[in-house]
């Protein structure tokens, strides 16, 4: 099914090295900001750090990449394909990285108009950043070795997940 896959593959280029950078991506929308922080890791750590084997889930969805990429280029498309193929040498060239979106509640939203202006709800989120980082560095040493791999984190606060989703679904005419 395809929810039990990865939420997105990105490709990128790696300027320093010259290598391509292959982005799986990530998101978690929780209300509670560390349990989001820790079920995103949890599930991109397979894509991250599979032992490759045929049954992983990282070799089903790089199959699904490899099997439906059409990027309307022939030759930027057979060049990508090398890139993902295990068994060319261009395969040794990729590096993986991770790209993940964590949404939580926060309390700094005012509850009615006006109670707070815009500067002042980004300082109070502001002042929070370094405890933000710092849950995200203390996860990431328990989820070791993807303390090691570059991982792009986007933060975004909601004044609720929920109302959020519900609001979603409604405009998606499931609601």
């Amino acid at each position: 099914m395809h929810v039990h896959g990865i939420d997105g593959i990105h490709v990128g280029v790696d300027q320093a090295s010259d290598r391509l950078a292959l982005y799986w991506g990530e998101s978690k929308l929780y209300g509670d900001f560390r349990q989001a922080l820790r079920k995103c890791l949890t599930d991109i750590k397979p894509f991250l750090c599979s032992d490759g084997g045929s049954e992983s889930p990282f070799e089903r969805d790089l199959q699904l990449v490899r099997d439906g990429l059409d990027l309307a280029d022939e030759e930027l498309n057979d060049a990508i394909l090398r890139f993902l193929d295990p068994d060319d040498a261009s395969y040794r060239s990729v590096t993986f990285r991770g790209v993940c979106l964590v949404g939580f509640d926060h309390i700094a939203y005012p509850t009615s108009p006006n109670q707070k202006d815009v500067t002042t709800l980004l300082n109070e989120m502001s002042a929070e950043l370094d405890s933000w980082i710092g849950t995200l560095e203390d996860l990431l040493t328990q989820a070791s070795p993807l303390d090691g791999i570059e991982i792009e984190m986007f933060l975004l606060p909601f004044p609720s997940v929920q109302d959020f989703r519900i609001a979603f679904l409604r405009e998606l005419g499931h609601g």
